[in-house]
Parts: structure tokens; sequence; C-alpha cells
């Protein structure tokens, strides 16, 4: 089973407890089998416009994408309960120094994406050299707990400019 109900590395996945994960396969479970659901409601409108000879009309454009968007507010709401759970339950524990402290601020009343603001332009403008502000970044062991999903995602564009 592919995860991609949240964006998280391999690392912050093996921070998971048994339970965590269990959570997450079983919101991957319920996003799967509401994305087959929508497939299968849109082959079944789609069939009906084909009996009735007017498949080629803009109706189909227009009842995808009423059928699409009702569908995937039922995936955000599993998404989002998923994610609630894991920011009151997931600690992180990646290692390396216990003491670190964050170099930028640190405020939890943020939302995910207030955190990222302030963490991307800190490393950003702190290390000029991109394979020194990668390497920084991974040392940084705060961050993934403060931006919780959206780790991955930075952690993937810094890593994008290192000559690895």
């Amino acid at each position: 089973m592919t995860i991609d109900i949240i964006a998280f590395t391999d690392l912050q996945f093996a921070c998971l407890t048994t339970e965590q994960l269990l959570e997450i396969k079983e919101a991957q479970r319920r996003k799967n089998d509401l994305t087959l659901k929508c497939e299968e409601e849109l082959l079944q409108e789609k069939n009906k416009l084909v009996r009735n000879g007017i498949f080629q009309s803009a109706r189909y454009a227009l009842l995808e994408e009423k059928i699409r968007a009702k569908y995937q507010t039922k995936i955000d709401l599993v998404r989002d309960g998923l994610l609630f759970y894991l920011r009151y339950t997931v600690r992180f524990d990646i290692g390396g120094d216990s003491d670190f402290v964050a170099p930028y601020e640190v405020d939890y009343s943020l939302n995910y994406e207030e955190r990222l603001m302030i963490v991307k332009p800190y490393y950003e403008e702190t290390y000029t050299d991109a394979q020194e502000r990668f390497d920084e970044f991974c040392k940084d062991t705060v961050a993934p707990q403060y931006l919780g999903e959206l780790y991955k995602p930075l952690y993937d564009y810094f890593l994008s400019y290192t000559k690895v």
C-alpha cells in the first residue's frame, strides 16, 4: 500500500509507534475507498450519458467536477482527522543533539504554513551554500515535529539544490 494521504520522510515514519502507523494505514485505506467510489460514480454517470446519447456535452464535465469535489471534501476530512491525531501524539526523536535549540522562532500556536514561512527563509538567508543549508537542516531535530508533514517537502526542496 502506497501512503499518499500525508507526506512524511522515511525517518519520520521510523519514529512512529505501531498505533500511529495503523492509524495512518486506516486513513489511507479510507482515502483509497473514497477514491474508488468516486471513480465508480463517475463511470456510472458517464454510462448514463452515453446511453442517453449526450456524452459529448459539457454536462459530464460539470458532473465530474461536482462529484470529484464531493469526494475530495470527504478525503480532506479523513486527512485532517489524521493530521489532528498525529499533531498531538507524534514526538519525533531523530537523534543527534537532544539539547538542540532551534535557531528560528518556534511558536506552536502558528499553523503549519506559517511555521514553514519562518523555517524556510531562515535557512535560505543564513546558508547561501546549498549543501551547507541542507546539512544544517538535516541536523535540525526540532523541524520534523514543528513542521509536521511540511517537513518532507522542505527537505526535498533543499535536497534538490544540492549536488547529490
